[in-house]
């Protein structure tokens, strides 16, 4: 156990790769953390969303989400903390209220995505589909300047431009979420996005 701040520390990593999918393009980053009477379990995932019909080029779906759960003392043993909306993820802050780990946590999901542009260098990203709410979070917005970094071109759909990328990117309960990201290395690769699988 390592201590990262006050009443934070990390107590496990590990890089798995998708044993449901045969390509090296699928990757995850996990790590457990330890905060105060919680445990943060923390996934940042690159996952195969689909390829380009013209090129076969790979369409790489990029996310993470934290899950938490709280000591309890009459049981024994952590327990999962339901309440926390994954579609906003505001409402982490209720239960992991620190600003220089939430900080660490955040740079741990820019470091990850170091690694994996540096070792694969995937044509196309994608983040979504995403709702209103995570649009205009900082930290999205602050994301994009790592893939910036790399001459990544990124361009804007919405369900109406582009059903056939939405189709892939978004779950069947993803009503409020109607903006999908991407990111392209090249201009021309836009233009096979309007039909993938």
């Amino acid at each position: 156990m390592l201590k990262l701040a006050k009443d934070f520390y990390i107590t496990a990593y590990q890089k798995r790769k998708n044993f449901f999918q045969d390509n090296f393009l699928e990757q995850s980053y996990e790590y457990t953390f330890r905060y105060k009477e919680y445990t943060l379990d923390f996934n940042i995932s690159f996952g195969l969303a689909g390829h380009t019909k013209e090129d076969n080029i790979a369409i790489i779906n990029f996310g993470y989400n934290l899950d938490i759960e709280k000591w309890s003392n009459k049981k024994q043993r952590f327990q999962y903390i339901a309440d926390v909306d994954s579609a906003n993820g505001k409402s982490t802050k209720k239960y992991f209220d620190n600003i220089e780990a939430r900080e660490i946590v955040l740079r741990f999901v820019e470091k990850c995505i170091d690694k994996y542009i540096k070792k694969y260098n995937p044509a196309i990203i994608v983040r979504g589909a995403l709702s209103n709410i995570k649009i205009n979070l900082p930290r999205y917005k602050r994301l994009d300047k790592k893939f910036f970094k790399y001459n990544y071109i990124k361009n804007v759909y919405s369900i109406d431009s582009s059903k056939s990328l939405y189709k892939i990117c978004a779950n069947n309960d993803d009503t409020d979420n109607k903006e999908i990201w991407v990111y392209c290395k090249k201009e021309w690769y836009f233009k096979q996005l309007d039909d993938v699988a």
